[in-house]
């Protein structure tokens, strides 16, 4: 039984080390086209593909009618979700400011002023390469973020490396330190002080200690924690939106910056992620990299908000 874990244990970094690492660095030093387009024949082979893209069709195809047909297409557009987003961990690191301002096409423009803000944005599409955006509109921010697991990213330590890789790809590329949530709230406003803004998404599974809203999503509805947003609240600070994605055709990057309502309150704001949420899903429902947690997310018809969340306990 010793052995079985030790070959099991080798078998998953060894899958860790080639997925995360060896393969993504390799492509993330070709010339982007060429690049992409070897990433986009892996999505269509099931290359790099494992037990999350099945999971993730799963929890996706009840909100999908009629798409069924199209499941393997969906796939491959999911997987290359994956894939893309291992890859940019290490174009931030390769390529220059100036590469990458080439590269994106971007609607909507930054404020011109400092802030602090709270800039809400969600799992939808990948945007591992805003925060040099973010820094050259001379916005220093944070991301709040959720503790990785091991599993989140791959199967065994070495996927931890890897998340330790993006959390410094976020520093080099301008951004302050991440914030994790719990016990986060103190932090946040110390970065407000600072005049630092904080990067954070809703679209998660809540936990009971949190406080949950209820909005309409595609066919159902859905909770989200809006803790972030009553800081906001409290402190006075404005909050913007964007959303990152990129051409499933060409690899270019989009960039799409949400002009918020004047004064607008928490429950507006709220209204208005998940609507923003809600036509990214139906422009492209495979790029939302968190539906495998989708099920918890979603609530049935007369439920509570309270039982919503305490079903993810």
């Amino acid at each position: 039984m010793h052995v079985r874990r030790v070959i099991d244990l080798l078998k998953r970094n060894g899958t860790d080390l080639l997925q995360l690492f060896l393969l993504p660095i390799l492509l993330a030093l070709l010339p982007w086209k060429i690049g992409f387009r070897l990433l986009r024949r892996m999505a269509r082979q099931g290359l790099g593909d494992g037990p999350g893209v099945e999971r993730a069709w799963q929890a996706a195809r009840p909100h999908l009618p009629g798409q069924d047909a199209e499941a393997e297409e969906w796939k491959s557009r999911f997987r290359l979700l994956q894939l893309v987003e291992r890859v940019d961990t290490w174009l931030v690191l390769f390529r220059s400011a100036r590469w990458w301002s080439r590269q994106i096409d971007r609607t909507g423009t930054w404020p011109d002023h400092v802030g602090p803000f709270v800039l809400l944005t969600s799992h939808w599409g990948g945007g591992q390469w805003i925060w040099r955006q973010l820094h050259e509109a001379g916005i220093p921010a944070h991301f709040l973020a959720r503790r990785v697991q091991a599993e989140d990213l791959g199967g065994g330590r070495l996927a931890m490396w890897f998340a330790r890789v993006r959390e410094f790809g976020i520093v080099r590329q301008g951004g302050c330190k991440v914030i994790f949530t719990g016990g986060s709230s103190a932090r946040i406003l110390e970065a407000f002080q600072h005049r630092h803004s904080v990067v954070g998404m809703l679209d998660l599974p809540a936990t009971t200690s949190q406080a949950v809203l209820r909005r309409p999503l595609l066919d159902g509805e859905v909770v989200i924690p809006y803790g972030l947003l009553r800081v906001a609240a409290a402190a006075g600070v404005e909050v913007l939106m964007f959303s990152c994605s990129f051409d499933p055709d060409t690899g270019r990057r989009r960039l799409q910056i949400i002009e918020m309502p004047t004064a607008a309150d928490v429950q507006a704001i709220a209204s208005a992620y998940v609507e923003q949420l809600d036509r990214c899903l139906r422009s492209e429902s495979a790029y939302w990299q968190v539906w495998s947690s989708a099920p918890l997310m979603f609530v049935r018809p007369g439920s509570d908000c309270a039982a919503a969340a305490a079903a993810v306990e």
